[in-house]
């Protein structure tokens, strides 16, 4: 075991309550103290991707479908997703929160984690930071945006911590807290503990975080199936363990189409916006791609599949030529097909652009010049963009969004 074991209080761990559903409420002040969802369109027949505080308190989650959401809570409201809003908020709270701690960790849209050095390794201490970090966020980002705050020996058990106390709370976990502070949560507020680990867990005889908590590491590595359970075991008593360096494997974007949506010259113009949705995240993390996925999902549950090979390609031309083409050889002049769900995917990601020409091929992507062109302006549209705060310049693309073509990218920021 190569870990040391810290007594200090090494990591503070924020998560914005209910984020969406909070911006939401704080960006339109009637919807406040009010059941709310967000949808990704206006459809009583998708699901929720994001609900409110009061919402969740009358049994609604992400994920319920949004017809039975309404039939659950007449008065619910419905707020059509907006990326870039959040995406805008996303980076006010950080440059608040920085004010306070360096934020060594983004893990998601609504959560990240700093390092405790120093005086703030005392718990009085890091209380206090802590408390400022609420204050600024209340006094410059909004009084309605709540955030709960774990502190703890470890990045994991700090994360575990913002689950004890979900609405605005703040949880210290000293080692001596260990673990029995740890033993009202449920297994599945567990960081890792998914579905299928769950099952498996069950079958193990561990049927809560207190059983969890008293087995070895060799049991919990045999329970949970691979090395993870062993690890698990470490990080419950405050282990720092070293933090395994995870590489992007793809970058994408999918989106379940509305009724009214799904013939195909329909489907075409989302599957373009999901495209240069996607080609936007691509460039922003200075990746390039070396291949392209595209699923379009059918009303019969079959599917349609296409794979087509890249030469580091990340402009919204190239990539949407790319696209058409795979496009049409799918549909194949198919007019009565019914697609419920559009999938696109870059995969084969590098951060150096392969610039190696293919002789005797005219291919867009095998004329270097052209090709370096065509990536600064889908760069210079990307920071048009940025400065104006939403996508008010996209190719081929002219007027409003359709209402039905936001798309939200839930692990990218």
């Amino acid at each position: 075991m190569n870990s040391d074991h810290n007594l200090a209080l090494n990591w503070l761990y924020l998560d914005i309550n209910s984020y969406f559903a909070t911006v939401e409420q704080h960006h339109n002040p009637s919807y406040r103290n009010k059941p709310l969802i967000v949808v990704p369109l206006n459809s009583d027949t998708t699901c929720a991707i994001a609900a409110s505080i009061e919402a969740k308190k009358l049994g609604i989650k992400t994920g319920t479908n949004v017809g039975k959401a309404k039939r659950m809570v007449p008065d619910l409201i419905c707020v059509k997703s907006n990326h870039d809003k959040y995406r805008g908020y996303h980076h006010r709270i950080l440059k608040e929160i920085d004010k306070h701690i360096y934020v060594d960790n983004i893990l998601s849209i609504d959560e990240c984690a700093g390092r405790l050095t120093g005086k703030f390794q005392l718990k009085q201490n890091a209380v206090e930071l802590a408390y400022k970090i609420k204050k600024g966020i209340t006094k410059n980002i909004g009084d309605n945006i709540k955030c709960s705050i774990g502190i703890a020996p470890n990045r994991f058990l700090a994360k575990i911590a913002t689950e004890i106390e979900k609405v605005d709370g703040l949880v210290v976990l000293e080692e001596s807290d260990l673990p029995k502070k740890l033993y009202s949560l449920n297994l599945r507020n567990l960081t890792g503990i998914g579905a299928s680990t769950y099952i498996r867990l069950l079958s193990s005889g561990i049927n809560s975080v207190e059983s969890l908590c008293s087995k070895n590491a060799s049991f919990l590595k045999k329970a949970f199936g691979n090395i993870v359970g062993e690890k698990y075991y470490y990080l419950l008593r405050g282990y720092n363990m070293p933090e395994e360096k995870k590489d992007i494997q793809s970058i994408g974007n999918s989106q379940v189409l509305p009724p009214e949506m799904r013939n195909s010259n329909n489907a075409y113009d989302i599957a373009r916006r999901l495209l240069f949705t996607a080609t936007s995240r691509l460039r922003e993390k200075e990746f390039y791609a070396n291949g392209i996925n595209l699923e379009l999902s059918l009303a019969n549950k079959s599917s349609l599949k296409s794979y087509q090979k890249l030469n580091s390609l990340c402009d919204d031309f190239s990539l949407g030529d790319k696209m058409k083409f795979m496009w049409d050889s799918l549909i194949n002049n198919q007019t009565n097909l019914i697609i419920k769900k559009i999938s696109i995917s870059f995969v084969n990601l590098t951060k150096q652009k392969n610039d190696q020409l293919v002789l005797f091929n005219n291919d867009t992507d095998c004329n270097l010049r052209e090709k370096n062109k065509l990536e600064q302006i889908s760069k210079l549209m990307d920071k048009i963009n940025k400065k104006e705060g939403k996508s008010i310049v996209s190719l081929g693309m002219t007027g409003n969004k359709d209402e039905h073509t936001e798309a939200i990218a839930f692990s990218s920021i």
